[in-house]
């Protein structure tokens, strides 16, 4: 019974030892697994997050692009609001506009000099916009330069913004409308929002006058024989040089060049 029993645990211990081996062995093998697991997913995850940067990257490049296709599209184009919808044709639009900017606006334009004529959006009580594409930028900036001249006439008119621009602009308007109640000055610029502020001293000091020199004539006895008035009066007459004169007059022609040349910039 004795031998049956050492054999018996001999065979447990042997079986414990084989298990703690295989368990070690398991241990050793799943940390390779896992090792090699991470490993590749971690290359793939870097793989996935180059491919996704460059995807990005090109997406940004493609939105860029078509936003200046946009802008170029509209680049030559003017929308005209208030003008009256009672045309029956293409053509007989056409000619309104003409006659707008011709005679309204006062910039000579003809037939071959526009693009395209079209009204925006679908057709209800009020009159559409009507965008107008001209066939030079020229064209369109001199327009620009000259479009106060449809104050009063309930029409006006606005250069033509991508879609992205224009709704840009719509959220700074509230903002725009801020500010001028504040009392700044604010003004829309393409897509950004200008705002300067009001000054607050208005006020200007006064030039003091000179004073005027000490002349000759007028003189009482007292002041004749005064040392100091006499002393003024010789410097003031020493100095009234040919030279000085003719400086001074100088000074006063460059001034008003300068002010006819301002003007003419203007």
């Amino acid at each position: 019974m004795e031998e049956i029993k050492l054999l018996i645990q001999g065979m447990k211990t042997d079986i414990d030892s084989k298990f703690m081996a295989m368990e070690s062995q398991l241990s050793q093998m799943e940390d390779k697994i896992s090792n090699k697991v991470n490993t590749h997913m971690n290359k793939k995850f870097e793989d996935l997050n180059r491919d996704l940067q460059d995807l990005r990257s090109r997406l940004d490049n493609q939105e860029k692009r078509l936003y200046n296709l946009e802008k170029v599209s509209v680049e030559r184009n003017l929308v005209f609001f208030g003008v009256i919808e009672n045309e029956k044709s293409y053509f007989d639009l056409l000619n309104a506009m003409i006659h707008i900017i011709d005679q309204k606006i006062g910039v000579p334009v003809q037939a071959s000099e526009i693009q395209s004529v079209k009204r925006l959006g679908k057709k209800n009580s009020k009159p559409r916009p009507v965008s107008v594409v001209l066939t030079t930028l020229g064209s369109k900036i001199n327009i620009l330069k000259n479009k106060k001249r449809l104050d009063g006439t309930g029409i006006y008119v606005s250069q033509e913004f991508p879609v992205p621009i224009l709704e840009k602009r719509r959220m700074l308007k509230a903002q725009l409308k801020t500010e001028i109640e504040k009392g700044n000055v604010a003004y829309l610029n393409y897509d950004k929002l200008i705002i300067k502020e009001k000054p607050t001293d208005t006020s200007h000091k006064k030039r003091q006058l000179s004073v005027s020199p000490i002349q000759p004539s007028n003189k009482t006895a007292s002041q004749k024989n005064d040392p100091t008035i006499a002393q003024s009066y010789s410097n003031w007459k020493n100095n009234r040089t040919p030279q000085n004169t003719a400086k001074k007059h100088r000074t006063h022609q460059n001034t008003m060049h300068a002010y006819v040349q301002h003007s003419n910039d203007e």
